[in-house]
């Protein structure tokens, strides 16, 4: 078992390392892993590195890991916070203005992602 506040402290670093929401996902089963290992091996074990893969694919640590930090799909996303009013301000809140969020928001918002009119900088949002 991994304490919450080892596992807060993993996502911290994650969040340090200022790497995309993506690969921070992906790496969080291996540090989880990890940290089960040095418990591991502080309780007088040797585990190795097919150990540390075995725990990053079990189950219950797919299961923390689809919890602490779930899928997002990068264009529904986008799609949401600039047809979504509140969404939008919900989640741009110490980072943009009033103004500068109708500035971005969609007059009309599309109905899904393949209707959508993404923008260049949209694609790179979506890409990031």
């Amino acid at each position: 078992r991994v304490p919450a506040y080892e596992l807060e402290d993993i996502v911290r670093q994650l969040l340090e390392r200022d790497i995309r929401y993506g690969a921070a996902r992906e790496a969080l089963p291996q540090r989880i892993a990890h940290t089960v290992l040095v418990q591991m091996e502080r309780a007088g074990e040797a585990p190795d590195d097919r150990v540390q893969d075995a725990v990053a694919r079990n189950s219950a640590v797919k299961a923390a890991v689809k919890t602490i930090w779930p899928a997002v799909d990068p264009a529904k996303l986008v799609l949401r916070l600039l047809g979504d009013a509140e969404f939008l301000a919900e989640h741009a809140e110490g980072l943009l203005d009033e103004e500068e969020r109708k500035a971005i928001l969609w007059a009309k918002p599309a109905r899904s992602v393949k209707s959508a009119k993404f923008s260049p900088a949209d694609a790179v949002l979506i890409d990031e």
